[in-house]
């Protein structure tokens, strides 16, 4: 059994954060020691160095120990100057070390990928799939049902599928999320139905 679950995103504004909360009750309820790490956190907007609104969060909600440092592999701008300087293999390296350091010390360990804001975007879905490999843990892929109709989150998601499997990693299940009131029976009976039909777990 996985002792790690990569939660990703195909994009910006998924609701990445509702998902997050709800999966750590989830386990704080079912698992005696849930850690959450973030391979790439927010730096902030100032000067100076800050918390990661996600870790932030996490803590002031969770009752799990918290050491802010320790929960977040690089910041964006560390990992974005590795990036582009060509320095990508170091990047990995250096998260996958304080990962293994963080994850001494707990069951299981949720992993929240990046954010889709912030200098890593332009290749945030092949980091992200790069990191989840890295880290061996399999992908739960937030899909934004957001003005979309079913047939585009569906392509969305295959393609996501396609793209995970091309870097190697293990797509799980898939979360629709943010899907509009009307309709959403008739959205989410289609999507059940060619999701079965492409093997994919749908919630």
């Amino acid at each position: 059994m996985a002792k790690s679950l990569y939660l990703s995103t195909t994009g910006p504004a998924a609701g990445k954060s509702a998902v997050v909360l709800g999966l750590m009750s989830l386990l704080e309820r079912e698992i005696h020691n849930v850690g959450f790490f973030r391979p790439i956190g927010r730096h902030g907007a100032g000067a100076e160095a800050s918390i990661d609104p996600a870790v932030e969060l996490i803590c002031s909600v969770f009752d799990i120990a918290c050491d802010a440092k320790a929960m977040v592999g690089l910041s964006d701008r560390e990992a974005t100057d590795l990036i582009t300087s060509g320095r990508q293999d170091q990047m990995l390296e250096r998260i996958l070390e304080a990962y293994k350091n963080y994850e001494k010390g707990h069951d299981f360990v949720l992993i929240e990928g990046t954010s889709y804001q912030g200098p890593t975007v332009p290749f945030e879905f092949d980091v992200n799939a790069d990191l989840a490999r890295t880290l061996a843990a399999p992908v739960l892929v937030v899909v934004s049902g957001k003005d979309r109709s079913a047939n585009d989150i569906y392509d969305n998601t295959i393609l996501s599928r396609e793209r995970f499997a091309q870097r190697g990693c293990d797509v799980l299940a898939v979360i629709v999320n943010r899907a509009q009131a009307e309709g959403f029976n008739e959205l989410v009976a289609t999507l059940q139905e060619r999701f079965r039909a492409a093997t994919i777990p749908f919630a």
